[in-house]
């Protein structure tokens, strides 16, 4: 039976070395990753100055969730993007709107989904307090 030596022990200045090279490596990686990832981030600001979470009253009910050809040609046709959050009820459905065309906010997509036939109403999401009076 093999017992193993005491002194064969890792030396603590081996230990320090190796700690030191790999927290190196680690600061090296997050380095290199964060200008990508600031990018990233700066581009997407740029791209959507309108970003908001909006309601959508349907003028004709349908079964949610609704169709991706559905949401794509409401979006193209109104110049936004729009992702699917969920459904409220069968004519009521929650979207994330964004649109790049816009200097002064959401109000010009807005006004471009207000108009379109195919909806009833368009609200932001938007915490409401019910009135009691």
């Amino acid at each position: 039976m093999l017992v193993p030596d005491i002194t064969s022990r890792p030396r603590a200045s081996r230990i320090r070395a190796w700690s030191f090279v790999c927290g190196c490596w680690v600061l090296l990686l997050g380095e290199l990753s964060a200008p990508a990832m600031r990018a990233s981030g700066a581009d997407t600001a740029q791209a959507y100055p309108c970003n908001a979470r909006i309601i959508l009253g349907l003028a004709q009910a349908m079964q949610p969730p609704p169709s991706d050809q559905w949401v794509l040609d409401l979006a193209a046709a109104n110049g936004v993007t729009l992702h699917y959050l969920r459904a409220i009820t069968p004519e009521l459905y929650l979207f994330r709107m964004s649109a790049t065309d816009t200097a002064g906010g959401c109000s010009a997509p807005m006004a471009r989904l207000r108009r379109d036939p195919r909806l009833r109403s368009v609200e932001f999401d938007q915490l409401r307090k019910h009135d009691a009076g």
